[in-house]
């Protein structure tokens, strides 16, 4: 019963965070989504498509939106694995933001 409650948990908390429409940040003028990877399959099959077509300038932005794409799913099954094999998983989330966000801001300082 509890897995079960744990797996619906699980399963209804990526739907809603794949749904929420966040804007975080531009990286040479392409918008860097914080929270949903959808969009990034309508971007990365546009930016396909003119590709296709002969427009060659942006390939590194098919490459840019299948790499966060792919960390989009790292995450899920990291963040998974945490809170299933961890007594205290969260704590372990919360430090890692605290060091990500240093890290951010020691980088863009540069």
């Amino acid at each position: 019963m509890a897995r079960q409650k744990t797996t619906i948990l699980v399963l209804s908390s990526c739907f809603f965070y794949i749904m929420q429409n966040a804007m975080f940040i531009t990286y040479r003028e392409v918008l860097v989504r914080s929270s949903h990877i959808i969009s990034y399959l309508t971007d990365a099959g546009f930016t396909f498509g003119e590709y296709l077509k002969g427009y060659r300038e942006d390939v590194w932005k098919i490459k840019f939106y299948l790499l966060s794409i792919l960390f989009f799913i790292i995450g899920g099954i990291l963040g998974y694995l945490l809170i299933e094999n961890l007594k205290y998983p969260l704590i372990i989330v919360g430090f890692l933001y605290i060091i990500i966000g240093f890290l951010h801001i020691k980088i863009s300082d540069l």
